[in-house]
């Protein structure tokens, strides 16, 4: 999920705050003995990640139409691992959970083409970005592995909603 607040000039350049959410599962299975030695012993591993992060964002809008610009943004959250062991491992098994609290730098590139709804304020946005964040991970106290850190980066495409509100005072007037 994104969210932006940008103030916006007469000249097309913005300035505002930005607000991402990130959340994944991801469920990692054992594979079969024929197809990996070894595979009897391993485990089922379950990994949850909640990743909010705020900031700033500087965009440059060309023609109400398009919009370019980029974001930074500090990061926060947790990521909790559980392990299903696989009954062969005897003692030797763990059931214990693993959580890190993270804290993070999230980066990103956007960009995106808007289409004024006709007689509102309101525009349809379709576009892509791209992103990177750079984590370190901090054991709560309760497991064996005390740090981590995490390197992120990828591509989304995004479709959303914006609206612009204006000071009739000062800046643009309605159309």
């Amino acid at each position: 999920m994104n969210f932006a607040t940008i103030m916006r000039f007469e000249q097309g350049f913005g300035i505002g705050l930005n607000l991402n959410w990130t959340m994944s599962n991801q469920r990692l299975k054992r594979a079969s003995t024929s197809r990996m030695p070894g595979a009897d012993k391993l485990t089922t591993r379950n990994m949850t990640v909640q990743h909010p992060s705020f900031g700033i964002t500087a965009r440059y809008f060309i023609y109400d139409i398009f919009d370019f610009g980029l974001w930074l943004n500090y990061g926060f959250g947790n990521v909790k691992m559980k392990f299903a062991p696989a009954s062969e491992l005897g003692s030797l098994a763990t059931t214990e959970s693993f959580r890190w609290d993270a804290q993070s730098f999230d980066f990103g590139l956007i960009g995106q083409v808007a289409w004024l709804i006709p007689n509102t304020d309101l525009s349809v946005l379709v576009g892509g970005h791209f992103f990177g964040v750079v984590s370190r991970l901090y054991a709560d106290g309760t497991s064996q592995i005390e740090e981590n850190s995490m390197f992120t980066i990828g591509f989304t495409i995004n479709i959303g909603v914006r609206y612009d509100f204006y000071f009739e005072s000062f800046g643009k007037q309605r159309r």
